[in-house]
């Protein structure tokens, strides 16, 4: 298995959640399932926070417009990514971050296009990348390399990335994405 970035299993967790989308060919993933999971846990997870910050956690609005983004973004880019078949999302919280986690099957040619548009995120100032990324795609609108969703979970909610790529069997391989949240103020 490679990994690239923050990827690693955490020690301890709390409160879990675990999602799955089955076989596309019985029910369809469609975007809408993004959404819909998207604020179910967001919903989840507020519930654990206070209402206003303390100073210490998030506040439960601020949490909630930050899962839901992050999940929504995470579950469209594991369908984007994928070839079918199961799509997972497992969430949990640690002391410092909630974990967000997808899990999904790529072709090869999906799974080297996700590997070069990520390796590319992991070097250098989120922000300034960002940046750079909306210049580009402004300049070359047909360009098929972006990570624009990844970016802007980086610079707005100081989202740290980890992805595993597992072997490839029969042209299909298991991809792992991990979106580390912070849940504690900075300032």
């Amino acid at each position: 298995m490679k990994t690239l970035g923050h990827y690693h299993i955490p020690e301890n967790s709390t409160h879990y959640f675990e999602a799955f989308f089955g076989n596309p060919s019985l029910v369809p993933f469609q975007w809408a399932h993004c959404d819909l999971t998207a604020h179910i846990v967001a919903a989840y997870f507020a519930s654990f926070f206070p209402e206003e910050s303390d100073g210490g956690l998030l506040g439960r609005d601020e949490l909630t417009f930050s899962v839901n983004y992050v999940v929504n973004e995470l579950l469209e880019n594991a369908s984007k990514f994928g070839c079918g078949g199961t799509l997972a999302l497992r969430a949990m919280m640690t002391h410092s971050d909630l974990l967000l986690w997808a899990f999904n099957s790529a072709t090869s040619s999906a799974r080297y296009h996700l590997e070069t548009v990520v390796s590319g995120l992991l070097d250098g100032d989120p922000q300034e990348l960002l940046l750079e990324r909306i210049e580009h795609n402004a300049l070359n609108p047909d360009d098929n390399i972006s990570g624009l969703g990844y970016l802007t979970m980086m610079s707005d909610y100081g989202v740290r990335f980890g992805w595993a790529f597992g072997e490839q069997v029969e042209a299909i391989a298991a991809i792992e994405t991990q979106a580390w949240l912070p849940v504690q103020r900075k300032d």
